[in-house]
């Protein structure tokens, strides 16, 4: 059954260049997506075959949720064949493997909903801070620190989101 996962060996073209070995990509062309520049250049040329695109990281593979869900699916067939045997929770794999990642991700979004409803709080302080009503006054008596709140604020909600 592992077998059928794994992707079969690819062919090598004479016109064939080996993306994996002659670009590496740092953080800033990942934020411009200029590591797309050659495969783009590639496609203009000529039709992309499967060979053309890049490499998956391993733990990225089917493969690798495979083995982790192996178990779940022999006590899935021993359930079946012996009633006696109780079913496997799918949420209890997914809850041992993934746990971190869920929080990690929970706790970001969280971050990233609380950043972007509180951007509204910040530009009425703006508005406050600009009309000068003595009755109303901001929480905050400089103009630029009120604006480099909104701004992180604006950035907090598109980095956590």
């Amino acid at each position: 059954m592992k077998e059928d996962i794994e992707s079969p060996p690819k062919e090598k073209d004479p016109k064939f260049i080996d993306h994996q070995k002659t670009i590496r990509y740092g953080w800033l062309s990942f934020l411009f997506a200029s590591w797309l520049d050659p495969l783009m250049r590639l496609g203009y040329r000529r039709p992309l075959k499967e060979m053309d695109l890049y490499a998956m990281r391993e733990k990225d593979r089917a493969a690798e949720l495979l083995h982790i869900l192996d178990p779940f699916w022999d006590g899935v067939r021993a359930s079946l064949a012996d009633p006696s045997v109780p079913m496997p929770s799918l949420f209890a794999v997914f809850r041992r493997h993934f746990f971190f990642t869920w929080v990690l991700s929970c706790i970001l979004k969280g971050l990233s909903i609380a950043c972007t409803l509180s951007v509204p709080t910040f530009v009425q302080q703006i508005l406050n801070w600009l009309q000068k009503d003595p009755e109303d006054p901001p929480f905050m008596s400089s103009g630029v620190g009120l604006a480099f709140c909104l701004f992180a604020l604006n950035v907090g909600g598109s980095l956590f989101g």
